[in-house]
């Protein structure tokens, strides 16, 4: 099954980034919010996941990353 959005998106965005401490860097946050984001523990602040969004959407490899094809879906789920 598939991740929640949140989490693929903090996910995708870490690793375009180099690390988790590099996303952390980037968007003026702690890695104690970054994990319980990722792990959806919480939801983060609207203004945290539209910064992790841009830089997914900016990767045309992190959009398909996080926005898998109808196809792909399907793959997974068989």
């Amino acid at each position: 099954m598939t991740a929640p959005i949140q989490a693929r998106v903090f996910k995708c965005a870490a690793e375009l980034l180099g690390g988790q401490g590099h996303l952390c860097d980037r968007l003026g946050i702690s890695p104690n919010e970054l994990s319980r984001w990722m792990t959806n523990e919480e939801t983060s602040p609207l203004l945290v996941f539209f910064g992790a969004l841009d830089i997914v959407l900016a990767s045309k490899e992190g959009f398909a990353a996080v926005f898998p094809s109808r196809r792909q879906r399907a793959a997974e789920v068989h």
